[in-house]
């Protein structure tokens, strides 16, 4: 989680069970996706044609949430690994190659060395 620190402003306690503060944020991966799909594909007359960049973005996209991934596994473990559980920066450009995500939807994940922690799935 890349901006997790300890005081007020990022995360509190409530008793047992933790409350992130996350900025506002932009698409998720699988919409990003998408929409940069199409700017990419052209067609031959009988069948469509990915470009290389197709590729490209993929990469991107993969690089970006297995970074994110990496920094919040540094405090926790996620269990709810999708695409739609990572988002883009508000200010990111569709036409732009993808340079930061951000995890979100921590309601299964638990963190780590701490007994006292649980989800709402152990009520």
């Amino acid at each position: 989680m890349y901006g997790f620190r300890k005081h007020s402003g990022y995360y509190f306690w409530k008793g047992k069970y933790m409350s992130i503060v996350m900025e506002l944020a932009g698409r998720n991966l699988n919409t990003y996706y998408d929409r940069n799909s199409l700017i990419i594909r052209r067609h031959d007359g009988y069948r469509e044609i990915f470009s290389d960049e197709r590729k490209v973005v993929l990469e991107n996209i993969l690089k970006c949430a297995a970074k994110a991934l990496q920094q919040f596994h540094n405090f926790g473990v996620h269990n709810d690994i999708r695409s739609n559980n990572f988002v883009t920066l508000k200010e990111q450009d569709e036409l732009e190659p993808l340079t930061s995500c951000k995890l979100i939807d921590f309601n299964l994940s638990k963190t780590i060395g701490q007994d006292n922690v649980t989800n709402d799935m152990e009520r």
